[in-house]
């Protein structure tokens, strides 16, 4: 008989007797839910790109000074990308006598390639979704540029040699002034237009783009393969080159679903491991009678691999299944509560399924599994005799690999990996040390109470080692459950406290210091709150610790662009509410002449400087060298001007300096923005009430998302939890024929049951509870950089889940042993 014959036929008899339904249903709830979170975080996650990368235009956009190589165009249309080259460029735009610098945009069929262009019939006015590009002949213009022309929507403005009439205001365009940096009002043009205008000429200062957009995959497998032919003045630039403020609640958003996923492979682990242990354990007598019966112990291990082997491919096609079809149906109820649709899921998460289930197969069940290949024959005579013990050593290092294994391939993050390990770790050492004390404790209760309750107190104490692994396992998965909890609730605390609903949305550049009074006596007089100003000095980093420094020195994206341009240096007496010393002391009173600089911590990591070192700038002609005397880490997403270098106050007087501030207006108080442009024509106003809205449709998506992840994962929990209990009914069932045998009625027995359970839930609710509230400050704190909130609810919410779950479970999974005649369980047995 063929080894596979032979499995399958064991398997449907030991199925007949309901040998694997708990080892195959825990392999089963491991994959649903693994799956189920991969499902929805491919397709959440998709959504919450598209919606970010809506801000850049594009998911790549590749920019370089002059005509890119066709083969970067060449290369996305092989792939099957969708691509639109744009140009930009600074002009003086004409209307009659006046004239005023432009951003000039040159922008062909196709764009925006991601988000929308939004128009408006007048300055500052209500606005609406561009269907296509400006037709050819006609231009869009920013609220400013009109303003300063005296225009308005069909007067025709001289740009370059042609004369181009106004379609439409440019209300706001994907990618435009999202760094901030555009410091002229923009104007868009037809790509046909651009030749007649004449305006890119020999030594013109012109950037080229090429969009591309296509799915992830296609993306990535994009950027690999332009990557090696980019020329040395070309860059590639996604989301993550995009301001802060759209890119922290995207990576915040996609960290916390990776968690999700990794807590219910964790509780999927602890119940696998126990299910297989049971698994093993109702085979050895088989096993015994196969081994007299003269089954070579080689030819008993590959039958028992084999068996494993159909039990996990089983368990990871159902439970992929299951995961598809309840992300289906979740997001056909709740989709709708999304502000774009989500994009159809990609097979990863099958594939993720598989190599959990391979992995939690050979770190908890394999070895308790193989042990039974050193049953000895003699069992069959007597019952006493089994498996010879397994080497701890074997029996850990193999869990802790396989666990290791899951952390690192669920997180793709080797410091949250570290994190979440030691963090378990700890907590499985404090909660069986806490477990063991706790029924110590509880020993003289035995005495003082009824029944019921003794005969529940003497079961935990009767298998002591046993209820302290039950209770650091409950209380194992209590904690993960509530420290989800925790972090859950912090993260959407921190994400809806981000976007205040009196947010600066209006910026207002190139303020002179001569400007400064006009322009208080002008918020004054239209009753606005008096603006804060604050100082702007523009200097292009030039050495560091005196070493002369260019982009060509770093491999570093970041630091390579902030070599290539200028940089924002402003003035600050003391340390703002966005803004947290990492390293260094702020300066409280400094010297005057003090030549000190604080810097953002993310570009310091990028340059790879930190305290004491020294910053040379190229600031209007002369070399100022700064010491760096502490790390700021800013809090982007207030919208408030913030600054990579700040100095003392004084510091870098009389070099050029310019000011800028941030204002919330209404929509009833915009118009009052056309007569400040009149006013102070030299101004320049970016309206980012459009990247606001981007933020918070991103935060909406992410915090729906972490809520339907979230609901299942504690669902698929639960799940676990059951398949971890029901893994002792067959001891329970025993000791429930035993004890009615010796008299005790159904009744004793049933109520002592509770008794035992309730005594369970509440032990590992109390501990969980504890220990959510310490991972959960590790997770908040140094995962997801936020600020930690404990939840005085968190222990009573554990000691009640623990309590109501673990019982009702608990009793669930045993009552077919309490009904069951205690003859036929003791024939059975013997």
């Amino acid at each position: 008989m063929s080894i596979l014959l032979l499995a399958l036929r064991q398997m449907r008899r030991e199925w007949r007797g309901g040998e694997l339904i708990i080892l195959l249903a825990s392999l089963t709830v491991a994959a649903a839910a693994v799956s189920t979170v991969g499902f929805l975080a491919n397709r959440v996650g998709q959504a919450m790109r598209v919606s970010a990368d809506a801000a850049l235009a594009a998911d790549l956009d590749i920019r370089g000074p002059t005509p890119l190589p066709a083969v970067y165009a060449e290369i996305a249309a092989s792939q099957g990308l969708s691509t639109t080259p744009t140009i930009k460029f600074p002009s003086v735009i004409l209307n009659g006598d006046r004239s005023q610098l432009a951003d000039i945009h040159v922008v062909a069929p196709g764009y925006p390639l991601r988000g929308s262009v939004k128009l408006a019939a007048v300055p500052f006015g209500p606005s609406h979704p561009a269907s296509a590009i400006p037709a050819e002949g006609t231009i869009w213009a920013a609220p400013k540029l009109l303003t300063s022309l005296g225009a308005k929507v069909g007067d025709t403005l001289q740009v370059g040699a042609s004369r181009l009439k106004v379609a439409a205001v440019l209300a706001y365009a994907p990618g435009n002034g999202i760094d901030f940096i555009e410091f002229a009002p923009s104007l868009f043009m037809n790509t046909k237009d651009l030749a007649a205008a004449q305006l890119v000429q020999r030594g013109s200062r012109v950037g080229y783009h090429l969009l591309i957009a296509g799915t992830a995959p296609q993306v990535e497998a994009y950027r690999a393969a332009v990557q090696p032919k980019l020329r040395e003045t070309d860059r590639i630039v996604d989301i993550n080159d995009t301001r802060p403020e759209v890119r922290n609640p995207l990576s915040q958003g996609e960290n916390f679903l990776r968690l999700a996923a990794l807590v219910a492979v964790l509780v999927a682990a602890v119940a696998v491991g126990m299910a297989a242990r049971e698994y093993a354990t109702r085979r050895t007598d088989e096993v015994a009678v196969l081994l007299t019966l003269g089954m070579r112990r080689n030819r008993l291990t590959v039958l028992l691999l084999l068996q494993l082997l159909l039990l996990g491919i089983a368990g990871a096609i159902i439970g992929s299944a299951i995961g598809y079809g309840v992300q289906y149906g979740l997001v056909r109820v709740f989709g709708g509560l999304l502000p774009v649709a989500l994009p159809p899921p990609g097979w990863s998460p099958v594939l993720t399924a598989f190599g959990t289930i391979v992995l939690l197969l050979m770190g908890f069940a394999l070895t308790p599994v193989l042990r039974l290949r050193n049953t000895p024959p003699a069992r069959i005579l007597r019952r006493d005799l089994g498996p010879r013990p397994a080497n701890a050593l074997v029996i850990w290092g193999a869990a802790l690999a396989a666990l290791i294994a899951l952390l690192a391939w669920q997180t793709s993050d080797l410091r949250l990996t570290l994190y979440v390990f030691g963090g378990l770790a700890g907590t499985a050492l404090v909660l069986a040390l806490g477990a063991w004390l706790l029924l110590w404790a509880l020993t003289p209760l035995r005495k003082r109470v009824g029944t019921a309750w003794r005969f529940g107190l003497g079961n935990l104490h009767r298998r002591g080692g046993h209820s302290v692994v039950q209770v650091a396992a409950f209380g194992l998965g209590l904690t993960v459950l509530l420290w989800l909890t925790v972090v859950r609730a912090d993260v959407f605390r921190a994400w809806h406290n981000t976007l205040p609903p009196n947010m600066p949305n209006q910026f207002i550049f190139n303020i002179q210091p001569n400007d400064i009074p006009t322009l208080r006596d002008f918020f004054a007089g239209h009753k606005l709150p008096a603006p804060t100003l604050y100082s702007m000095t523009r200097g292009r980093l030039v050495g560091i610790n005196g070493k002369h420094v260019t982009a060509a020195d770093f491999k570093n994206e970041r630091a390579r662009h902030l070599l290539n341009r200028e940089a924002n240096i402003s003035d600050q007496r003391f340390l703002r509410s966005e803004n947290h010393i990492t390293a260094g002391q702020w300066w409280d009173h400094p010297e005057p002449g003090a030549h000190l600089v604080s810097v953002d911590d993310e570009i310091a990591a990028a340059l790879g400087v930190k305290p004491g070192d020294s910053l040379t700038f190229a600031i209007g002609g002369d070399e100022v060298t700064l010491k760096v005397a502490n790390l700021r880490k800013i809090d982007w997403q207030t919208f408030q001007p913030n600054f990579f270098f700040v100095t003392p106050p004084g510091l870098l007087y009389g070099y050029p300096t310019t000011f800028i501030t941030s204002i919330h207006l209404t929509p009833q108080q915009a118009p009052a923005l056309v007569e400040l442009v009149r006013t102070l024509p030299g101004i320049t106003i970016v309206d980012v009430g459009t990247i606001i809205s981007t933020v918070q449709q991103i935060i909406e998506e992410a915090s729906l998302a972490v809520a339907c992840v979230f609901g299942f994962t504690l669902f698929a929990g639960i799940l676990v939890l059951w398949a971890a209990v029901h893994a002792t009914r067959i001891e329970r069932r025993y000791e429930s024929a035993l004890l009615r045998t010796l008299g005790a009625s159904r009744s004793i027995v049933f109520k002592g049951i509770i008794a035992e359970f309730a005594m369970l839930g509440l032990l590992a609710g109390s501990l969980g509870g504890a220990a959510a509230l310490g991972v959960g400050y590790w997770l908040t704190s140094h995962i997801f950089s936020l600020p930690y909130h404990p939840d005085p609810w968190i222990v009573p919410l554990g000691l009640g889940g623990g309590l109501v779950v673990i019982t009702l479970t608990g009793v669930a999974a045993t009552r077919r042993a309490i009904s069951r005649p205690p003859v036929q369980t003791l024939m059975r047995h013997y």
